[in-house]
């Protein structure tokens, strides 16, 4: 039998384990069957179905996604309102610095919500046709088996994972991923405009972080 589907239960997340539902004939192992796949290596996997096109959308969504994180991360009122609060004397122009910052603020917020616009589109258009293509291949899988191939399957079952997977991988690879990277810049940016604003308050406050990581690792 040249190509088997193969239902990864064990993978790490639900869109891994749906990646992992249709094998290729390189993921076979003639002697010991299947083998097996990493969460990481299914999730990726899924984007090897994806058309030009499709790459080409889902680079422009991820730096759309980059982009809305490191705005998040932006703005300098802390630095003038502490000024302010220290007892320091109120500069002259301290309302047209107040409407200055206020400007970038909005300016932000425009173009935060341009790139969750546009992120949250694209991802959800090639979400949509990667669980397509996905259908389509583990169905022409399906149909290339043995007729005794599916005595061992439960009635339904070949339809079912078609459609279950499929959701799940589009759910995956659509706006969760956009929101995952949208998070994942706007720690890394927060990080790198602490350590250049006061580094050695940062250094500090990073002592707490593993402390944080470990309650919310045995809490959950």
């Amino acid at each position: 039998m040249s190509e088997k589907l193969v239902v990864n239960t064990t993978a790490g997340s639900e869109t891994a384990a749906a990646a992992a539902a249709v094998a290729t004939p390189e993921a076979l192992d003639g002697k010991h069957g299947p083998k097996p796949l990493s969460a990481m290596q299914a999730y990726l996997r899924v984007f090897s179905y994806s058309t030009p096109t499709i790459l080409w959308l889902q680079t422009v969504a991820v730096a759309a996604a980059c982009g809305s994180g490191v705005a998040l991360a932006l703005g300098n009122f802390v630095t003038l309102f502490s000024e302010f609060s220290s007892g320091q004397d109120i500069p002259d122009n301290f309302m047209s610095l107040v409407t200055k910052q206020s400007l970038y603020f909005v300016y932000i917020g425009v173009a935060r919500f341009g790139c969750i616009y546009l992120y949250s589109t694209i991802m959800t258009h090639t979400g949509l046709r990667l669980g397509r293509d996905l259908r389509h291949n583990y169905l022409r899988s399906a149909l290339r088996q043995d007729i005794n191939f599916f005595d061992h399957g439960s009635a339904g079952s070949i339809s079912m994972q078609a459609t279950s997977n499929g959701r799940l991988i589009q759910s995956g690879t659509s706006d969760k991923l956009g929101q995952m990277l949208q998070a994942a810049s706007t720690f890394v940016a927060a990080f790198v405009i602490a350590f250049v604003s006061q580094w050695k308050l940062t250094l500090i406050a990073i002592c707490i972080v593993p402390a944080l990581i470990l309650m919310v690792g045995t809490a959950g």
